[in-house]
C-alpha cells in the first residue's frame, strides 16, 4: 500500500483497513502504534493482529516492535521474538533484522554478536 500523502489518503487507508484489506491493516496499525497514545496503540495492535492472522509478513514485524517499543503495558519480549521468528519464516527481512537486534542486545535471548550478524546477513539478501 502506498503511503498516504494527506488526510484524504489517510481516511481512505483507514476505510480499507476497516474493510479487511490486509496491507491497509498493516499500514494503519503500524502508524497507530507509532503514535505513542495508549488508545491508538491498542487499536493499532488489533489491526496488526488481523494482518498477522492473514499471514502478512510485515505485520509480524510491526506487531512485535509494538510490544517492545510502544508498550501500552509491560513489554512482551517473548511474544515479540516469537512474532519475529514466524515472520522470518514467511520471508520478512525486517523480522530477520529485528532478531539480529535482539541477539545483539541480549533482549529475550542470550547476547550473541555472531548470531546477530548471521540474522543481519540473511536480512540483507
Amino acid at each position: 500500500m502506498a503511503e498516504p500523502q494527506d488526510v484524504e489518503d489517510w481516511e481512505v487507508a483507514c476505510r480499507r483497513a476497516a474493510a479487511g484489506e490486509v496491507a491497509a491493516q498493516t499500514y494503519v496499525g503500524q502508524a497507530l502504534c507509532e503514535s505513542g497514545e495508549p488508545a491508538q496503540i491498542a487499536h493499532g495492535r488489533q489491526l496488526l493482529e488481523l494482518a498477522v492472522k492473514a499471514g502478512d509478513p510485515d505485520a509480524f514485524s510491526h506487531l512485535g516492535l509494538s510490544l517492545v517499543m510502544y508498550p501500552a503495558g509491560p513489554k512482551d519480549v517473548e511474544r515479540a521474538r516469537s512474532l519475529f521468528e514466524q515472520g522470518a519464516r514467511r520471508g520478512s527481512h525486517w523480522c530477520l533484522y529485528n532478531l539480529g537486534v535482539m541477539h545483539q542486545q541480549g533482549a529475550g535471548v542470550p547476547a550473541d554478536m555472531g548470531q546477530a550478524l548471521a540474522f543481519w546477513a540473511r536480512a540483507a539478501k
